[in-house]
């Protein structure tokens, strides 16, 4: 996994980064106690009328779908410029009730899409269970795909271009991890007959 704050390469058993000594509890001393998120869509601005949110929703809930192991949540809402957006997502994705207790450490796969709608700002977080599979870059990929839209205002197409970046890139990390441990990929899968279970291992 990568810092939060500083973006330092890091074990997921360390207390603390060892670059600039970010840690959850920091966080909270910074931020206060985080509020329970809606699951699968938190619009902490109100911007979303209804219809739009239900597009929302169910654009979130047919990526389950397709990657029946991993779980879609998107977060909207105004952070302070100053705060790294990626340090605010992680105090959400942590403390936000989005994850039972059983899905904790490398039962966790979560993905969480963070909207910074006062600073055109998007962040995506996976748990430790997809971190051995998804590589930063990825991450970087799905967010910066909802930026262009997201500097416009259009929160549904900035969150449907970032889940367009999510689909390519899961589906090639399935891709890959299927043939490295010799498993059917998810074209294969699809031609048996399940054609939207493309991260179905």
């Amino acid at each position: 996994m990568h810092c939060p704050a500083c973006r330092q390469t890091l074990h997921e058993n360390v207390p603390a980064c060892s670059n600039c000594g970010f840690d959850l509890a920091a966080t909270v001393r910074v931020l206060g106690a985080a509020p329970q998120l809606e699951f699968p869509l938190t619009d902490f601005t109100g911007a979303l009328d209804p219809a739009i949110k239900h597009n929302v929703t169910e654009a979130l809930l047919e990526m389950m779908r397709k990657f029946p192991q991993l779980r879609f949540a998107a977060v909207i809402g105004h952070v302070d410029a100053r705060i790294p957006l990626a340090a605010h997502a992680f105090w959400l994705f942590n403390l936000g009730g989005l994850s039972m207790q059983q899905e904790s450490g490398n039962q966790c796969r979560l993905v969480l899409l963070e909207l910074d709608m006062a600073n055109s700002r998007a962040a995506c977080m996976i748990g430790y269970g997809l971190e051995p599979f998804i590589p930063q870059d990825a991450l970087d990929c799905i967010a910066n795909a909802a930026i262009l839209d997201l500097s416009r205002g259009n929160i549904e197409a900035a969150i449907l271009a970032a889940l367009k970046a999510a689909q390519t890139e899961f589906t090639t990390a399935s891709q890959s991890t299927s043939r490295a441990f010799g498993l059917p990929d998810a074209e294969q899968t699809a031609a048996a007959g399940n054609e939207n279970a493309a991260f179905a291992y």
